[in-house]
């Protein structure tokens, strides 16, 4: 879940003062889908590479890591509860956080899409853009994980 929605996701509090902010609401629509350790993990790992290190392969293997990481815990995590066999909706949501993991990782500074020369020199329109594909992605990725009519 992302922080900018928690107030707005409770109706006793805070409904009146929905953020207007496009590229916020593409941001919600996108962090929805990326398990939250993933997230903090991935800005406070690219933060540190880029502090030690201008080597691009570090931010590399860090951004696939990350990437690798987001659709393996939602897999992981109803095999952890015991419920053993990965339902195809486990899976659904699991592709659903990869493709938001990847959306949203080109909105973040000094990660290995920046070595890039065409995000690198648009940074600012990719990230404009990304919140619209969010957007967009985010109505699509309900229909994909919704649960089948006549499932319980």
């Amino acid at each position: 879940m992302s922080v900018w929605s928690l107030a707005r996701e409770d109706p006793r509090t805070f409904r009146a003062l929905a953020d207007p902010d496009p590229i916020r609401a593409g941001i919600d629509r996108l962090t929805k889908w990326i398990p939250g350790d993933v997230l903090a993990l991935f800005v406070a790992g690219v933060t540190t590479i880029a502090g030690f290190t201008a080597d691009p392969g570090p931010r590399v293997v860090w951004l696939v890591a990350s990437a690798a990481a987001a659709p393996l815990i939602i897999i992981l995590i109803p095999y952890s509860n015991g419920q053993g066999k990965v339902a195809a909706l486990t899976l659904r949501k699991a592709l659903a956080a990869l493709l938001a993991f990847g959306i949203w990782s080109l909105t973040i500074p000094d990660t290995a899409w920046h070595q890039w020369s065409v995000v690198a020199s648009n940074s600012v329109l990719i990230t404009l853009f990304m919140a619209l594909v969010g957007i967009v992605f985010g109505l699509w990725a309900e229909g994909f994980t919704r649960e089948p009519p006549g499932n319980p």
